[in-house]
């Protein structure tokens, strides 16, 4: 059966002799999600949807419509997803591979857990995703959306993120490293806690940010907006503010410094 063209199918069982039950235990066999409850005059009526799962390769899915499809484990690899709609899919512990993701609506979708490696990513819908422990790995995000995104405990690594939207992303927690953001809007992102190495920021809105007990090492801010961003309690090491705008002395509380350029005037941080 062809992917994109999954069913859904309602079984309405008035007048048979099979039992809601043994419908449902049919259905499950197939591996597929089912639901029964009672029909306006009383009947049993089971509904159920596929779900999906195991391993694709090499597959060609551009298009395909996985809205509100289970496919929790999911392996995708070697396949193109441009313009395929995984709008609520539940995709938990799901792995995306060396795959195309080109205008792909990834919005709402439950991706705990769920890895993206050596991929690109491209004028795609991602908002509001759940996400807690996401992972990018050698993955180039551009012109894409994950506004008010939970990856909370996530992880990006070798990778670069241009000309897109993070804003009110919570990556608290997590680990950033070799991680380069440019011409993108990160107003309000939260990184309280998270571990920050060999990143930039550039060209950027990182206003009303959040970097509370951050690590940061060796990490530049250049030609960013920081208006109202928090770098208390933060541990920082070889890291430039310059060519910023925004910051104050009061953004700094409780912050420890080694090798740390651009501060704001007059302000001199303990050592840590």
């Amino acid at each position: 059966m062809e992917l994109s063209r999954l069913p859904e199918i309602l079984c309405y069982l008035s007048g048979m002799k099979y039992s809601a039950i043994a419908s449902l235990v049919c259905i499950s066999a197939l591996g597929l999600n089912a639901h029964a409850f009672p029909g306006r005059d009383g009947p049993r009526i089971v509904l159920y949807q596929p779900s999906i799962g195991g391993q694709l390769v090499n597959s060609n899915l551009s298009g395909a419509n996985f809205n509100g499809q289970s496919m929790n484990g999911i392996r995708f690899m070697d396949c193109d997803l441009s313009n395929a709609n995984l709008q609520n899919a539940a995709a938990r512990g799901a792995m995306f591979s060396n795959s195309k993701m080109s205008n792909t609506n990834l919005s709402h979708a439950r991706l705990e857990g769920a890895s993206f490696n050596d991929l690109t990513i491209d004028h795609a819908l991602a908002k509001k995703l759940q996400a807690v422990g996401i992972s990018f790995n050698e993955v180039k995000i551009s012109y894409s959306n994950f506004e008010m995104s939970d990856m909370v405990g996530g992880r990006i690594s070798d990778s670069t993120i241009e000309r897109s939207t993070f804003s009110g992303v919570k990556l608290i927690g997590g680990n950033l490293f070799d991680v380069d953001f440019s011409h993108s809007n990160l107003d309000r992102a939260d990184f309280t806690t998270t571990h920050i190495a060999d990143a930039e920021f550039q060209h950027s809105n990182l206003d009303h940010s959040s970097f509370i007990g951050a690590t940061l090492t060796d990490v530049i801010f250049r030609n960013v907006s920081l208006e109202g961003a928090h770098f208390h309690d933060a541990i920082m090491i070889d890291v430039s503010f310059r060519n910023t705008v925004g910051l104050t002395p009061e953004d700094f509380e409780g912050a420890c410094a080694i090798d740390v350029a651009g501060l704001p005037a007059g302000l001199t941080l303990p050592r840590c």
